[in-house]
């Protein structure tokens, strides 16, 4: 008995760290033609895709989403491991 209690003791230990390890924040993204700009940070990606919908209605009420060289701005959300600018350089 004092096995089995142990075994599900680690299983259920292992499956808590997976789902923790598995969570992280969701970055909001600007676009604005070739150049990426760092919005902002949320807990999750519904959190994000929400504020990238305000921001793009906000600037569309703005008359904001085009300058005059066609360049369109958008929001993207990716996860905080991820820098759409490319790696750093030293």
């Amino acid at each position: 008995m004092m096995g089995r209690s142990a075994t599900i003791a680690v299983l259920l230990l292992v499956a808590s760290v997976a789902t923790a390890s598995g969570e992280c924040a969701w970055v909001l993204w600007q676009k604005w033609g070739p150049v990426w700009f760092l919005e902002g940070a949320t807990p999750s990606y519904e959190d994000c895709r929400a504020a990238a919908r305000r921001e793009t209605e906000r600037r569309q009420q703005a008359g904001a989403l085009v300058d005059r060289d066609g360049n369109v701005r958008s929001w993207d959300c990716l996860p905080d491991t991820i820098d759409p600018r490319g790696p750093k350089t030293k």
